[in-house]
Formats: C-alpha cells, sequence, structure tokens
C-alpha cells in the first residue's frame, strides 16, 4: 500500500472508531486497538478471576484459543455482511468494498508474473484500517461468550458483579468459566462461529487448563486426575469434520496470556526467568557494542528496562525486583566503566543529589502499578465492576496482614501484590476500599524478638572482644 492510501484509511479507520465506541458497539470483552485500553486491562482481568478462585476455593476453568492465520483467513463476504448487521453507514462499507475488491496478488515464475489473482480472504498488510476489521469481526463471538452468564462467577462479592467470559484482544481470545459444562458450551459457540464463518482453528495450539480449587491442592492426586479426566473430554472439530482433543495444561503449567506467563495457581515464576535470561542475554550483547557509553545508556533505558513490561501487574515480588535491579546496576557499571563494589545508591540517585540517574526499577514498578490501579478502578464496564469488587474484598480480607506476607510467593496473589505495594512503597491508599494496615501484632512482635536478638548477639560480642582484648593484655 502507498503511503496516500494508508492516510485515507486510517482517516477511515479514526472516524470508524470514534462511531463504534460512541453507540458502544463493541462489548466490554475486547481490548485490542481500542481508545484508553491496553493489554494490561485483558491481563489484570484474568489475573482477578484466578485470585478469586484461589481465594474462595472455587473451580475455574480456562481455554486459550489459537486461530490459524487469523488475519489471513478472515472471509470478505461476511466481514460486510458483519458490518452491515452491525449498522455502519452504507458510505463506509462500499468504501471497504472498494478498497478490498480492488486488492489483487501475484505469484512471480521464472516465466514472468501471473495475471492478477482476486484476494477474497484476509486483510491488507500495512494498513492502521486493518485490526479494526478484524475486531469487528470477531465481535459476534465475543458478544455470543457473553451471553447466557457462562463465565467465571465471582465469589465473596455482591450479586450484581457480572461474570468473567475470558479475554480477547483482537485475535488472542481466552475462554473462562466455572464449571466444565459451561466450558463445553461456550467451545460449542468458537466452534460453530469458526465452521460458520470458515475461520480455521489451530486446535492442535488450543490449551485447556483448570485449578480444582474446592479439592484443596489443586496439584494433589485426586482433583489432577478429575481436571485431567475433564479436560480429555473436550473436542473442536476440525474442518474435515472430525473431533480433536484440545491439549491439557496442568494447573502449575504456564500458558502465555498477551506475553505474560501464567498459570492457573498463578504461579509466574517461568515469567520472571524467561525475562531475566532475556535481559541477561541483551545486557552481555550490549556489553560487547563498539558504542558510546551515552548510546550504551540509552538503549538500556528505552530498549532493554521495558523489557519488563509487566510491572504493573504486581507479579513481581521484592527480592524479583532487586535481582532485576542488580542486573542492570552490573550493566550500568560495565557501560560506564566503574568497579563492581560503586554503591549501589549512587548509581539510581538523580544527578541533583550527586548520582548517575540509573532506572530504578522500584520507582518505576510502583508507579506504573499505580497508574494502571486508579484507571481499572475508575474504570466504566464490566471489567471495572469486577475489579472494584475483587479488590474491595481482597483489602477486607487481608487488611490486617504484614506486608511481608502479602509480598510473598506462598500467598501469590498479584492484585494484592501491587495493592500493598502501592501502599508501602509509594504510600498510597485508594478512596473507597478499606485501608491495608501492613502490619499487625504478630509481625511487631517478631521484629522486636529479632531486634533483641542482635542487640544481645551484638552485647555477647562485644564482651567476648573486651575478654579476649584483656587476657592478651
Amino acid at each position: 500500500m502507498n503511503n496516500i492510501l494508508k492516510l485515507w484509511t486510517s482517516v477511515l479507520k479514526n472516524i470508524a472508531q470514534d462511531w463504534v465506541e460512541t453507540l458502544g458497539c463493541l462489548n466490554d470483552m475486547q481490548d485490542g486497538f481500542r481508545p484508553f485500553r491496553d493489554i494490561y486491562d485483558g491481563q489484570s482481568a484474568h489475573i482477578s478471576a484466578l485470585e478469586n478462585a484461589k481465594l474462595q476455593k472455587q473451580n475455574i476453568f480456562a481455554a486459550y484459543v489459537d486461530f490459524r492465520s487469523a488475519f489471513n483467513g478472515m472471509d470478505h463476504r461476511w466481514l460486510f455482511r458483519i458490518l452491515n448487521d452491525f449498522g455502519f453507514p452504507d458510505q463506509f462499507i462500499k468504501i471497504c468494498q472498494g478498497l478490498y475488491r480492488a486488492s489483487t496478488t501475484s505469484y512471480v515464475t521464472p516465466y514472468g508474473c501471473t495475471p492478477p489473482i482476486a484476494v477474497l480472504r484476509g486483510t491488507l498488510q500495512g494498513d492502521t484500517l486493518s485490526p479494526f476489521l478484524f475486531s469487528i469481526f470477531l465481535e459476534p463471538l465475543l458478544k455470543w461468550l457473553t451471553q447466557g452468564n457462562r463465565g467465571y462467577t465471582y465469589s465473596g462479592v455482591g450479586r450484581d458483579t457480572p461474570t468473567y467470559p475470558g479475554h480477547g484482544y483482537v485475535d488472542d481470545v481466552s475462554i473462562v468459566t466455572h464449571t466444565l459444562q459451561n466450558l463445553k458450551i461456550q467451545l460449542y459457540k468458537l466452534e460453530s462461529f469458526c465452521n460458520r464463518l470458515h475461520l480455521p482453528l489451530e486446535i492442535i495450539k488450543c490449551l485447556a487448563t483448570g485449578a480444582l480449587w474446592s479439592y484443596g491442592n489443586p496439584m494433589a492426586a485426586r482433583p489432577l486426575s478429575i481436571l485431567k479426566d475433564a479436560i480429555h473430554s473436550l473436542h473442536l472439530t476440525d474442518e474435515t469434520g472430525q473431533p480433536q482433543k484440545l491439549t491439557f495444561l496442568p494447573p502449575n503449567a504456564s500458558a502465555k496470556l498477551l506475553g505474560l506467563d501464567i498459570a492457573a495457581t498463578l504461579d509466574t515464576r517461568p515469567h520472571k526467568f524467561r525475562l531475566l535470561s532475556e535481559l541477561r542475554t541483551l545486557t552481555k550483547a550490549l556489553s560487547h557494542f563498539s558504542l558510546s557509553a551515552d548510546r550504551k545508556l540509552r538503549i538500556l533505558k528505552t530498549l532493554i528496562i521495558p523489557k519488563i513490561f509487566t510491572l504493573p501487574l504486581g507479579v513481581f515480588d521484592v527480592p524479583s525486583l532487586k535481582t532485576f535491579q542488580a542486573l542492570l546496576n552490573a550493566a550500568t557499571r560495565n557501560i560506564l566503566s566503574l568497579v563492581k563494589n560503586f554503591p549501589n545508591e549512587a548509581l539510581t540517585r538523580p544527578a541533583t543529589q550527586a548520582g548517575l540517574s540509573t532506572p530504578s526499577i522500584f520507582v518505576i514498578s510502583t508507579t506504573r502499578l499505580i497508574e494502571h490501579l486508579t484507571t481499572t478502578l475508575n474504570s466504566t464496564g464490566h471489567k471495572g465492576d469486577q475489579k472494584r469488587a475483587h479488590v474491595a474484598l481482597l483489602c477486607k480480607k487481608y487488611q490486617h496482614h504484614p506486608f511481608e506476607s502479602l509480598d510473598s510467593a506462598r500467598t501469590e496473589l498479584p492484585t494484592l501484590r501491587a495493592l500493598a505495594h502501592a501502599k508501602k512503597i509509594g504510600g498510597v491508599d485508594f478512596r473507597g476500599f478499606p485501608s491495608l494496615h501492613l502490619d499487625n501484632d504478630i509481625s511487631r512482635t517478631l521484629r522486636e524478638a529479632v531486634k533483641s536478638y542482635v542487640a544481645t548477639a551484638d552485647l555477647l560480642s562485644h564482651k567476648a572482644q573486651s575478654t579476649t582484648l584483656t587476657d592478651s593484655e
């Protein structure tokens, strides 16, 4: 596509986007390429559902859908029909039809190019209008999945809290339910939609998992066996009409959710290990570049640190953040040819305080999670209602727990960790929710006992040194 045509389709996309957002044509499940939405909305909503299941000892099932060449599989005839059913203006539909009917392709052969071949499927590559049109193409499926309240049902919150059916980010779709039967029904909807609109699924890459918290530990032998049998009863039909089973994912095995490696048990350690491996590889490669120190620092700040993109979700505890910071500090020392014992404090302090202004992961993490929580807790729609009800439940239940227990991997509730970090590190409370004390009598007693032990140990050490000195004299 030439640049003039791209500008023209960009104008079309902006007009159509304003139209659908103003009229509320898109449901709350779709976050892709929408103003004031990003991947964190889908990730955060998914995490909240997993947290509620863990907290309230409820069963939860999830399926992660994979389309085969999703953007290339969009049928143009069905696209124009869906645009018409949504009530798009005739002029807009005719413009889109003109764009796609004029699209052709050719094959280059040893004897020259073939005659132009009409393109009847797929979106135009490099066009800003394409993701928007694909979102509209999938919208009937997402609307169908929200019908019947078959998503995950939150427990311990108000009855008016809507169910969570899963997330959608353009072609990245997950389905979440409270029961196996509801998951079967949702998968039937997915299968029917794809077969009707000739949108093929890559069934071998479609994953199904869950966690049977009602049995206690979902990784115990009995609930794990029950879950495995349940997942193996699920299937989707391929283009030939043959049923194929979904790939079973154990509760502690991670699936990739918009770049976040997360398990049904909320274990995010694989995500941390993957990011650490990537950061080590990048910082090592950076050290071998023949660039100035200024350019290397710029690369560190603009290309390497953004790799830790899940900071707003609260998936990293304090030890993990310290590990990331130590890795970045080591890279900074290497870039500036500093000695290994150069103080960390001097690296992260601003230049006005005689520091080197190296980015602090703690500052970045706290700032971004406060921004994300503020945006999410003030958002409208079903996801906002779910998040507010879930945060109120977390604050009420863990109001008097110490910070160390909320931050630990044993608790592993990322939203709760984010709230604790916002209060402890950022000094921020969110109005309308119970305030986290981050302290209690037990933690205070333990701290006093530790202080007393340290003081006693120091006194005994001092006496031993004095006795040794007297004997030598």
